[in-house]
């Protein structure tokens, strides 16, 4: 599946782009770079609204994510893991991306979890599993 963000969505991720460029820039006046930085927060944060409400592929994703969330709270789960397939096309090592609030915490706190994805497709092609950094994606 191949899909293209709306051009509202690619607008605000430029806007986005831009920001984090020119906060990179400021040196010497805090006051500026505070404000860019909370205007960059901002953005990243209502991302994934525009995302959700722009692009089919991403509201059906939105859908699915919270009828899998509202599904597994019904059932007492303490986690929900949903995989959703982007592309067919790829090389000999398909790369799956793992989102995961506490991946990084160290075990003996609660919550804490090894996720292992099986290393293998249904082809037999080794699977690379790739943890997202999802503070710097948006």
């Amino acid at each position: 599946m191949i899909f293209f963000d709306s051009p509202e969505a690619e607008k605000l991720k430029k806007l986005i782009s831009d920001k984090k460029l020119y906060l990179s820039k400021l040196d010497s006046n805090k006051f500026a770079f505070q404000q860019t930085q909370k205007e960059i927060i901002f953005l990243s944060e209502i991302l994934p609204i525009v995302l959700s409400k722009s692009n089919l592929v991403h509201s059906e994703i939105a859908k699915y994510s919270v009828k899998a969330f509202e599904t597994a709270l019904q059932y007492h789960c303490n986690d929900v893991l949903i995989a959703f397939h982007i592309d067919d096309n790829y090389s000999d090592k398909p790369i799956v991306g793992i989102a995961y609030p506490k991946l990084l915490e160290q075990f003996g706190k609660p919550g804490a979890m090894n996720l292992i994805i099986d290393n293998m497709d249904g082809n037999g092609a080794k699977v690379s599993p790739f943890n997202l950094p999802l503070n710097e994606l948006m």
